[in-house]
């Protein structure tokens, strides 16, 4: 069951989507897109997130203006948080493009100019949850508003997420590409190979020319299962483990 607080909360953004965030955008669409102006939004950091670095990169070694416009919701006031979508929604009207890697209700909160693009760049490598409209923790029935108007694109890691996608956005299959995760693309650098391999190695040098299994779990937050588990483990797993690693 959903707190008081944050019912609260949803009727709020609701009712923000659908006056205040709109109205400043249509007064400030007035002038002329400008080509060159891309902004990097997100609502749950104040710096670049990682889902963005790169692709900030790349839009600037190809002469775009990148604006980047982060706010923190949880940390910050009400009053911060108004003022900081306000200016988003003014700068908004007028860019190119628009990438954002979480859910961003001021993005959606206007019919936008058919000449902006939006790109949903979304945070996690994959569907391993539900999520979205999938998942009452994720988007709450108590708001009414949309958190998928005007993407025009969503990136995933695989065709394998393509579906999963869909569903917990309700949107059209063709807006969702399996274009690959934006901050993977590292991966693709040698020299960055390079370099980490460089690192490891000195770090552990008695790692070298021996096969390496990283055991890497994703914990969701909630790092005492994973303790709990490894404390429950049976003793014919631990004895297995063991002699792979002696085997490595």
């Amino acid at each position: 069951m959903e707190s008081r607080k944050r019912i609260i909360r949803q009727h709020i953004k609701s009712a923000l989507q659908k006056t205040l965030l709109p109205l400043c955008y249509k007064l400030s669409k007035k002038k002329d897109i400008d080509k060159k102006l891309v902004i990097l939004a997100d609502l749950n950091s104040v710096s670049t997130p990682e889902s963005m670095e790169l692709i900030k990169a790349e839009l600037q070694s190809r002469g775009y203006k990148v604006r980047e416009m982060y706010c923190d919701l949880s940390s910050c006031g009400m009053v911060s948080g108004l003022k900081y979508m306000m200016s988003f929604m003014k700068a908004y009207a007028n860019a190119r493009a628009v990438f954002i890697c979480n859910y961003f209700v001021p993005v959606t909160s206007c019919k936008k100019r058919e000449e902006t693009t939006v790109v949903q760049l979304w945070h996690s490598c994959g569907a391993l949850k539900k999520f979205g409209y999938d998942s009452e923790e994720d988007i709450s029935s108590h708001f009414k508003g949309s958190v998928t108007r005007n993407f025009d694109l969503i990136t995933v890691s695989s065709k394998e997420c393509v579906k999963a996608f869909v569903s917990a956005f309700r949107l059209k299959e063709d807006i969702v590409k399996p274009l690959g995760v934006s901050r993977t693309d590292v991966f693709f650098d040698e020299s960055y190979n390079e370099q980490c391999r460089r690192e490891f190695f000195e770090r552990y040098p008695d790692y070298k020319g021996k096969k390496i299994v990283l055991y890497a779990p994703t914990s969701g937050g909630m790092l005492w299962i994973v303790i709990a588990w490894a404390r429950s483990m049976p003793q014919s797993l631990k004895k297995s483990l063991g002699r792979l690693g002696k085997s490595l």
